[in-house]
């Protein structure tokens, strides 16, 4: 989204969903942009993380952007109250409205930006969902190297340190980010309570995880993925530590909160 808005075919995170002919009449075309990215999109009546969607019981992936604008959308309107609600079909939604936005320009789109700027040594593979490509059959899941997901996060340092345009996008998505709006533990205490990072942190916005447990005034982005993926990157310290598994069955207080906090990994 920071690419798409600095190459000009987004023009803000406030920009809304309401050119795009697919979401009409539903929950989502009036919103803006900045509400889906904070997972803020009024939807929890109609999808949940858990439950997939809510009308059907059917799960989001894989499922085109028209296909549940037919099913499970049709005569929506956003929910009264403006809450959290983390689910993956909000980032298919926010693909997919990328992917309209750019038009034919999108595989070019995505070789400058992966290839020419992160300069990715291996093959990235988005998935589709069923349809055809005029359906929104974006899928957010991604398959990449263990070496280009650290050449992404890299990436992503670069830019906020040499605040060209994508860097002011991330500083303005970790500046509107928002409260998660639940309990969280004293991980600093409970360490071994922990499993993955979105436990240690008490904010969220633009996809990522804030204001972590012990460094709230430090500028740290938080991702968590399937299986024990995790990326953290503190953008003040220049520091990144991203962490590739098939199992949530590790330490992440002592391999990754530990390391990025103090700038040291456990010896013994």
């Amino acid at each position: 989204i920071g690419h798409a808005i600095c190459d000009g075919y987004i023009n803000s995170v406030d920009e809304t969903l309401g050119s795009w002919p697919i979401l009409e009449n539903t929950l989502y075309s009036d919103l803006p942009l900045i509400d889906l990215l904070n997972m803020r999109a009024r939807d929890q009546h109609v999808v949940t993380e858990k439950d997939g969607f809510l009308k059907t019981g059917r799960w989001f992936n894989p499922v085109s952007i028209r296909d549940a604008a037919s099913l499970e959308l049709e005569n929506t309107k956003p929910n009264k109250r403006r809450e959290y609600n983390y689910n993956g079909f909000i980032t298919n939604v926010l693909m997919n409205y990328m992917i309209f936005k750019l038009g034919d320009n999108w595989q070019d789109f995505l070789d400058h930006v992966f290839q020419e700027k992160i300069k990715i040594g291996h093959r990235f593979i988005f998935q589709k969902a069923y349809g055809a490509d005029s359906d929104g059959v974006g899928w957010y899941s991604a398959y990449a190297s263990r070496y280009d997901y650290l050449r992404i996060a890299i990436s992503m340092l670069n830019d906020w340190q040499s605040d060209n345009c994508v860097g002011k996008y991330l500083k303005q998505i970790k500046k509107r980010s928002e409260p998660m709006g639940k309990q969280f533990w004293l991980f600093d205490l409970k360490p071994k309570n922990a499993r993955n990072n979105a436990g240690f942190a008490s904010q969220y916005g633009g996809q990522f995880y804030f204001n972590y447990t012990g460094m709230k005034k430090r500028n740290i982005f938080g991702m968590n993925g399937y299986g024990g993926q995790s990326v953290l990157i503190d953008m003040d310290n220049s520091r990144i530590v991203v962490v590739n598994a098939a199992s949530t069955n590790y330490d992440w207080y002592e391999l990754v909160y530990q390391p990025i906090k103090t700038g040291k990994l456990k010896t013994n």
